[in-house]
């Protein structure tokens, strides 16, 4: 029973999110002309230091009050549209220091190893290759030199709380950064939500559109073109959904009622979908103005004139 309540907690250490930008990107591939509408997200390749992986396992086996919470950088992790890439020296130094860390930390080792053989499935490990130039760069801290490496030859940002690594040239991003990126993401995929759903329910929701089509001849002019406008974003929320249905019943009763209230929920539909648009666009341009002021930083091109 013991073992059994142990690999339970295993598989809770880390929670899996869904994520709606991998779909995205398949729709925009197989779509290009959706990219009027629909941006392509905003990609970010970094490699990831060490100091900040042990941070990470220490909060998620002792310090996090809520079973399925996750670090900011989990989050963003989990979007799949971010790329961490460690040298294979970091899997080696978290080996190697989880029992100074269990010790240290009173947390048992069994539960820090548990913790990163699942984390470790975010990050991607690779070789690096040292160099003359290298070596001569990395003499105020040798340790950091594989990070240094992959940072010269990806063109990848370090995220690192290691002031070393910008010191010997370098280029590092930190946890505001991070921090700023999540909640770009967040907004961002609460937008891509509306729009993907949107489209995929005027499929689905059959029965609505059969009921509009009963109604449509009663419906005034303005308000069938109010109706056509938003009912992509509408039909995205599935509570929204079947209480505009059982209202549609209702329709020939209370037609009057029924148009105040669809239009009342259409609008906060409206005004949620804008919303999530004008943040995940205000976080983006602050994005963008960090990593330009970063000289060998590498993101995906973005399209500054489409949504999100």
């Amino acid at each position: 029973m013991h073992k059994q309540s142990e690999e339970i907690n295993a598989r809770k250490i880390i929670h899996e999110r869904y994520s709606v930008f991998p779909l995205v990107l398949e729709t925009l591939k197989i779509n290009p002309q959706l990219k009027s509408i629909m941006s392509t997200p905003f990609r970010l390749n970094l490699i990831v230091d060490a100091n900040i992986i042990i941070r990470e396992l220490i909060w998620l086996t002792q310090k996090r009050k809520k079973e399925e919470a996750l670090t900011r950088f989990l989050e963003i992790l989990q979007t799949k549209i971010v790329t961490a890439v460690a040298p294979v020296y970091l899997a080696d130094e978290i080996e190697k220091n989880i029992p100074v860390i269990s010790k240290m930390k009173n947390i048992p080792k069994k539960r820090l190893s548990m913790a990163w053989s699942e984390y470790k499935k975010y990050i991607t490990f690779v070789e690096h290759m040292d160099s003359p130039e290298l070596n001569t760069r990395c003499k105020r801290d040798p340790k950091d030199s594989p990070y240094l490496a992959l940072n010269f030859e990806y063109d990848y940002p370090v995220y690192t709380a290691d002031k070393d690594i910008s010191g010997m040239g370098g280029t590092v991003i930190n946890a505001e950064f991070i921090s700023n990126y999540r909640d770009y993401t967040k907004d961002a995929h609460s937008a891509y939500t509306i729009q993907i759903a949107g489209m995929s329910g005027i499929i689905v929701t059959g029965k609505i559109i059969k009921s509009l089509f009963l109604l449509i001849s009663k419906i005034p002019k303005k308000v069938l073109m109010f109706a056509l406008a938003v009912i992509v974003i509408l039909l995205i929320y599935k509570p929204t959904r079947e209480y505009i249905l059982s209202m549609l019943e209702k329709a020939k009763e209370n037609m009057p009622q029924i148009i105040d209230v669809l239009a009342e929920t259409m609008g906060y539909a409206i005004n949620t979908y804008t919303d999530n648009i004008e943040n995940a666009e205000e976080k983006k341009n602050l994005l963008i103005t960090h990593i330009n002021q970063l000289n060998n930083s590498q993101l995906d091109p973005l399209n500054s004139n489409a949504v999100c």
